[in-house]
């Protein structure tokens, strides 16, 4: 069974009012249903979805100017839940959300820079019901030097087994994507074929790459 949570804003006599719903696939009900309880926010675009938790940042109440906080959302119980942010680095717009060893992991990766420390900053959630934040520290060896050139690589999520994914930023051939085992403290590379097996008339357009991860095809309908 799955759940689809969807959240917007409606404006009553000057009053901004956040309302909840969730669609539960394949329960035979085409309806969506109405959650109460939860505080206002103002979402951050990512998000990460983790032992049946939903995980993203934003700004309590309607206007995005407090301190943002981290919110959960319980789906099985369908409830919401704040969470504090207490170190700089989970406000940083540089960082990204990943699941690390089955937690909620922000990922500061600023300190890849070429020339740099070649350092990737961590907060892990090790308890989401006492909001305990652990900070880990990643240094990338030096043999791997071509990932911390953030001029050319981007980080781009994580595989199932936890390896983190430097894929290139633009459409360059030959195309490469770092696969990086923080356990291991080993990366390997692998070439992508085919991506510029095509013409394209404006030569010296630098093209941008999007990268999914994680992404499963399913045959199960959705209506």
């Amino acid at each position: 069974m799955h759940k689809v949570l969807d959240t917007w804003v409606t404006c009553d006599d000057n009053d901004m009012v956040m309302e909840h719903r969730v669609f539960t696939v394949g329960s035979g009900c085409s309806e969506w249903r109405k959650i109460t309880g939860g505080q206002p926010y103002f979402p951050f675009e990512e998000s990460v979805c983790i032992n049946g938790y939903i995980y993203f940042r934003a700004y309590p109440g309607m206007i995005a100017t407090e301190k943002p906080v981290m919110v959960s959302f319980d789906v099985n119980r369908e409830v919401f839940h704040f969470i504090s942010l207490c170190d700089d680095i989970s406000n940083s717009e540089e960082t990204v959300l990943m699941e690390l060893d089955g937690h909620l992991t922000i990922v500061d990766h600023q300190g890849l820079t070429s020339g740099g420390k070649n350092v990737i900053q961590m907060l892990v959630l090790t308890d989401v019901k006492d909001g305990k934040w652990v900070k880990k520290r990643v240094e990338i060896p030096a043999k791997y030097s071509e990932i911390n050139d953030r001029q050319r690589f981007k980080f781009s999520g994580t595989t199932f087994s936890g390896e983190m994914i430097f894929a290139e930023k633009s459409l360059v051939n030959p195309f490469h994507v770092f696969f990086y085992d923080i356990k291991k403290n080993e990366a390997r590379k692998v070439e992508i074929c085919g991506l510029t097996d095509f013409e394209f008339s404006y030569s010296n357009v630098l093209m941008n790459v999007t990268s999914v991860s994680e992404h499963v095809e399913s045959i199960k309908s959705l209506t």
